[in-house]
């Protein structure tokens, strides 16, 4: 399965942080580098939110199930961002499902 991982990934994990005044901040912290295979889900959903719309790009990430990848973990595949959801753990690979990050 390993000689399908073709694609360098970046595993960036939020932390919190107080900042002044015991206001919390968030940061990006890296905790780890792995190959995964990368692929399109099929699905694009356009959302009207008030007053603009969103689109939603869903891709899935096959991965060693040794690689330690939590739901909210931001990874970084070919220079673009990808919010992971929750992974699904099988007997040789786990399957994160992945949607789109835009920073605000």
């Amino acid at each position: 399965m390993s000689r399908f991982y073709d694609t360098e990934c970046i595993i960036h994990r939020p932390v919190k942080t107080l900042g002044a005044y015991n206001r919390p901040s968030y940061s990006l912290q890296e905790v780890g580098r792995c190959m995964v295979s990368f692929d399109k889900a099929g699905v694009n959903t356009l959302v009207q939110l008030t007053p603009q719309a969103a689109i939603n790009d869903r891709y899935i990430v096959y991965c060693n199930i040794s690689v330690d990848i939590q739901a909210g973990d931001i990874l970084e595949i070919n220079g673009l961002k990808y919010r992971a959801g929750q992974p699904l753990k099988y007997r040789q690979h786990q399957e994160v499902g992945l949607s789109l990050y835009e920073e605000v």
